[in-house]
């Protein structure tokens, strides 16, 4: 599972890599006869085009556009197809580890993954995620340890310091639908994987 390629977002988080996608690509040639303009059909790396989730940011400038179909069953559907592959894994726990690994973690970023935690778990947050669109960035660099806190602990189930806990909030799908099932949590869930993928 070590080897599973992640992407660097903007604000200094891991996620899925991206796919490449065609382009179609215009350049001006000289020839024996002057200059022309010559087409070509190129595959272009995602992951260099745009350094967000295209997906993300989409749902993301409908929903704060207050696009019509925000509200749709099709809106909806689209954030958590796009949420089951931003964060890469399908095992939320190994992608929550994997950020500690982040050359970008500091300290902000891991208070920022606790309280997304909080919210899964207990359906508010400690600080508005509008104030941690201000605060995080991806220049922090690394700082701190790779240890997770005992809220992650107990949220994941890990047993530690000799209490022993059954494992939990492993699989993403299990986490999304905790994190949906709480009041505005679909909101939180598209609002969060912005600050997570998207632009900064």
């Amino acid at each position: 599972m070590a080897d599973v390629p992640f992407k660097l977002y903007p604000r200094g988080f891991l996620g899925a890599m991206l796919e490449g996608r065609i382009e179609k690509k215009t350049e001006m040639r000289e020839t024996g006869l002057g200059w022309r303009f010559a087409n070509a059909v190129v595959m272009r790396n995602q992951n260099e085009i745009d350094h967000s989730h295209p997906d993300v940011e989409r749902l993301y400038s409908q929903y704060i556009n207050r696009a019509p179909n925000c509200t749709s069953f099709e809106f909806k559907r689209d954030v958590l197809k796009t949420a089951l592959t931003a964060f890469g894994t399908p095992l939320f726990d190994f992608w929550y580890r994997m950020q500690f690994k982040s050359p970008a973690s500091g300290s902000l970023h891991r208070e920022f993954l606790e309280d997304t935690l909080h919210f899964i778990q207990e359906g508010r947050r400690n600080v508005s995620l509008e104030t941690w669109g201000s605060l995080l960035n991806g220049e922090e660099g690394r700082q701190g340890s790779d240890q997770i806190s005992l809220y992650a602990e107990e949220f994941f189930g890990i047993t530690s310091g000799g209490v022993h806990r059954y494992p939990s909030n492993r699989q993403l799908t299990e986490v999304i639908q905790r994190w949906c099932s709480k009041p505005n949590g679909l909101e939180d869930l598209l609002c969060t994987m912005h600050l997570l993928f998207g632009k900064d």
